[in-house]
Order: structure tokens, then sequence, then C-alpha cells
């Protein structure tokens, strides 16, 4: 699917962010999520990786170095234009491409790993889950409601996860690691409310694990 003939609104708002800002103000650096547990990435099979609201595609580029080849997908056509330019300079692979995901939902059994950073669509969810194959990790953090109770932020509630609901939301996945608490954010310096998530989908796990991980490249 393509950008549609008449605008969406999130996709104007994020297009026009983006222009102003310059997509490197938004971080280079993947998420601590990730690289903290880099380790039992390269443990994976090698296979198809998504990025949720890939943005600048710091994570979607994080994971191609690592082996996997990345779908990532973006409300933004600046920003997925911007991603696809870098993989292709940087030879990754990394399918950058538009999506509306209030619509459009990824195909079942298809991602050894599923990253969502910064970005909540509740309806998404049961999607994401069923979007892993057997023993597919998915990596889902961002900001909870005591960014507003908290830390004073006024922003609209929809967009913010209650206490415990990332962890219930994912009823068929194995935790490994669940974790809700305040961060200082790695770009801006603002302390964040933050829910993370590193959970399994039960079943048998492919052979040919991902190649060990060469020295990390500034992108």
């Amino acid at each position: 699917m393509g950008p549609l003939a008449t605008p969406d609104p999130e996709q104007i708002r994020w297009n026009e962010k983006y222009r102003r800002e310059g997509l490197e103000s938004f971080g280079i650096k993947p998420s601590s999520l990730l690289v903290e547990h880099e380790n039992l990435l390269c443990l994976q099979p090698c296979g198809p990786a998504l990025d949720v609201a890939a943005g600048n595609g710091r994570n979607a580029l994080y994971l191609a170095r690592l082996g996997f080849d990345v779908q990532a997908l973006d409300i933004s056509d600046v920003a997925v234009a911007w991603l696809a330019e870098h993989a292709r300079r940087r030879r990754l692979n990394v399918y950058a491409r538009w999506a509306n995901l209030q619509i459009e939902r990824p195909s079942e059994h298809q991602y050894e790993v599923v990253v969502n950073i910064n970005y909540l669509e509740r309806g998404i969810l049961p999607a994401l889950e069923a979007s892993l194959r057997p023993g597919g990790l998915l990596f889902f953090q961002t900001m909870t409601t005591d960014q507003v109770d908290l830390l004073g932020e006024r922003m609209p509630r929809r967009f913010l996860l209650a206490p415990n609901e990332l962890r219930d939301s994912f009823p068929n996945l194995k935790t490994l690691e669940y974790q809700e608490s305040i961060v200082t954010a790695s770009v801006s310096g603002t302390k964040k409310a933050m829910a993370s998530l590193l959970a399994r989908k039960p079943g048998p796990r492919g052979c040919d694990p991902v190649r060990p991980a060469g020295p990390m490249r500034a992108p």
C-alpha cells in the first residue's frame, strides 16, 4: 500500500515535523532495549524482522546490521524515503515503506523479531503477536500514564499505557523482561515514564542463527 491520494492527518503532521526538525534530530542510536539484548538477538534464526512506526530507522538499521531482513513501516513518506536512501547507501537489507497502521495489519507468522518503540496503536497489538513466528521475539516500549500523573506533561492519555497494560496485552507470549520506570531520554535529556516488554512467542525455534554482529557503525 502506498500513501493515500488524500493524505492522512497524521501523515501530514509527521511529514511537517520531519521536514522542520530533520530526521537526524530524532537520534541515530538504536533503542537501548535492543542494544541491551544484542546477544539474544544474535541467537535468533536469520529471517525477517518488523519495525513498526520506524521513523528515521535507527532500530531498523541496527537490526539489519545484525543480519535481519527488516521491513520498516511508517505513516510518513518523508521518513520512508529518507530511510530507504540511507539503507541503500549502507547496503543494508531494510525495506522501508509507507503504512497506515490504523488500517493495515502485518501478516501472521511472518517475523523472527518485531519492534515497536515509542508508538501506541492498541488496535494493532493482537496482530503484532500473531505476526511472530514460533520462537520469535517482541520488543515493545512506549510511554505510560505516569508521564502525565507523575511528570506533569500535558498530552492525550489515549497515547499512554495504563499501569501493567503492556504486560497484559500479549497473553499468549512468554514475558522475558518487563519494566515500568522513569528514564532519561538519550536525545533530549528529558524524563520519560516508560513501559518496556521483551517477550517470546512459544514454539520451536528455527535453526541457522544470525551471524555474530560486527563492530557498530554510526548510521
